[in-house]
């Protein structure tokens, strides 16, 4: 059984001190674009400087130019913090009482917890790696100016990276041992495992009856753990309000659209695209340059020609840009990937989408209506 704690939630005045080196660290490390953050300080005429290391490295020294960085930096962080790669879930039910979930959620009574006492930053790695793998903490729960509820969900992540290594680097005591314990060996994979603070976002809106779970570090986790994950959050706001895992089966189905965002040469720019044909290949094309269309690419028009127009071919996962979202300079990608076995199913599921790179809460809602309006 998962531990859930609901943390003490914490106003936008913090007791504790906001360290901006440590808030810098964090989103460099969590992959968030440098890109990004410069357009955000843009919105509030500050220059950051020309890269990650540079900002961490005048924030260390204090520099004078920085003297107006500290605000604006915190409040840029506490939203790219709950952005960046995200992997959604969309539930939808006209019949769910969802003011009422909001209530009771609002009315749940907090504790002091490691998490909430160091939220919006993360926790160290070591007393990451000391908390239990099932434990989640609510760290926030923010009623908005429209009647929405968005809750923030910490816990540990444990992420497994896969390294090629290089025989010819290693002693030739250890490659003779191995080979005579294994039997010998064609090539070497190390595993190392680090730990992430995840940061997961749920967002209950009663006007349109439906809610969206946010999972972060959406590329450490297969279609089963992201699964494992929702339902999760689903079970631990059910103790908040019984009824809650009645929406587990109403999650909006994704893999439709696919093909239909596909067909549609007002849905954004296509980067990468997976799809079946009608002579029984499967095909996987990338554009290399970001702001070129698949779509218009010469070999693609000329195969999908060949096969009788785009509509003879069939789209099993896709990578799009939305270049023009809530700006001229979006850099916000969306991707759907089904599997081609979903091709030969008559009503397959894809229940998750992945959203990258927005510049803020806005893009992402933007992108996510983009999305809901095809489904």
């Amino acid at each position: 059984m998962s531990t859930f704690i609901i943390a003490k939630v914490r106003s936008n005045a913090y007791s504790a001190p906001f360290d901006l080196q440590v808030a810098a660290k964090t989103l460099k490390a969590y992959g968030r674009k440098w890109s990004t953050l410069r357009e955000q300080f843009k919105l509030h005429d500050v220059r950051p400087g020309a890269g990650w290391d540079e900002f961490i490295a005048k924030l260390a020294a204090s520099h004078e130019d920085y003297a107006a960085v500290g605000s604006v930096f915190e409040t840029i962080y506490r939203e790219q913090i709950l952005l960046g790669s995200r992997s959604c879930r969309v539930y939808n039910d006209d019949t769910f009482e969802w003011q009422t979930l909001i209530d009771r959620v609002q009315s749940f009574p907090v504790l002091s917890t490691s998490f909430g006492n160091s939220y919006p930053l993360p926790l160290s790695t070591p007393i990451l790696k000391g908390l239990s793998s099932d434990t989640m903490e609510l760290v926030s729960r923010e009623l908005l100016h429209n009647g929405d509820l968005k809750l923030v969900f910490c816990s540990p992540r444990k992420i497994v990276s896969r390294q090629q290594l290089n025989p010819n680097q290693l002693s030739q005591q250890f490659t003779d041992r191995l080979a005579t314990v294994i039997g010998g060996f064609d090539s070497l994979i190390a595993l190392t495992s680090t730990y992430a603070q995840a940061y997961d976002v749920v967002v209950v809106r009663p006007s349109m009856a439906r809610m969206e779970i946010r999972l972060d570090h959406p590329h450490t986790m297969d279609a089963d753990v992201v699964a494992e994950q929702c339902t999760r959050i689903l079970q631990l706001l059910e103790q908040i309000y019984s009824g809650v895992s009645t929406i587990m089966t109403a999650a909006l189905n994704f893999f439709p659209i696919i093909g239909a965002m596909y067909l549609d040469r007002k849905c954004g720019v296509v980067e990468q695209l997976w799809f079946g044909t009608d002579t029984s290949s499967l095909k996987r094309e990338v554009m290399r340059k970001t702001k070129l269309d698949l779509r218009d690419e010469n070999f693609h028009v000329g195969g999908v020609t060949k096969l009788g127009g785009s509509t003879k071919i069939k789209p099993y996962a896709i990578r799009i840009h939305f270049d023009k979202l809530e700006s001229k300079d979006s850099q916000v990608r969306v991707a759907l990937h089904g599997n081609f076995k979903d091709l030969s199913i008559p009503a397959a599921v894809l229940s998750d989408v992945s959203i990258e790179n927005c510049l803020n809460e806005t893009e992402f809602r933007a992108a996510l209506k983009r999305l809901v309006a095809f489904s």
